[in-house]
């Protein structure tokens, strides 16, 4: 690791040039973290067993790094992922035809990526609604079951 510079004339170090490692330092892990996260597809407890650091470090490193990326960047990143996922599936296609062992799997986890990066995966929130009477009738119902 780099030592801090010194001031200068001074022969005493400079206590901001520690504050700049540190985040440059910072600033590496988040831009591996959305690295890992954008093109690999690696969940956050992955992200962060691969970097050494804990879970909610890599939750904040991620929301920094989206706050960071235009969303001009974020298209064409989508773009370039889209494209290489594009290219495995064409070969996982040809394997799967062809009965490869594991073909099946890696196609699918292929899709579920693919699936993801488009946002096809979200959730739906859904809300139920009903009278007092229609709840007492839907467990009487389950009760007798």
């Amino acid at each position: 690791m780099d030592k801090p510079k010194l001031r200068r004339g001074t022969g005493h170090r400079d206590p901001n040039a520690a504050d700049d490692t540190a985040e440059a330092a910072r600033q590496e892990r988040r831009d591996q973290a959305w690295r890992l996260r954008t093109i690999d597809g690696l969940t956050y407890r992955q992200i962060a067993e691969r970097l050494g650091v804990a879970s909610s470090t890599i939750e904040e490193d991620l929301k920094r790094a989206r706050e960071e990326h235009k969303p001009a960047d974020l298209e064409e990143l989508r773009a370039k992922v889209d494209a290489e996922i594009q290219f495995a599936l064409d070969g996982l296609r040809r394997a799967v035809k062809s009965g490869k062992s594991g073909s099946v799997m890696a196609q699918m986890k292929a899709l579920e990526r693919l699936c993801k990066l488009h946002g096809l995966d979200a959730p739906t929130k859904t809300e139920l609604s009903a009278s007092g009477e229609t709840l007492a009738a839907l467990f009487a119902e389950l009760e007798r079951r």
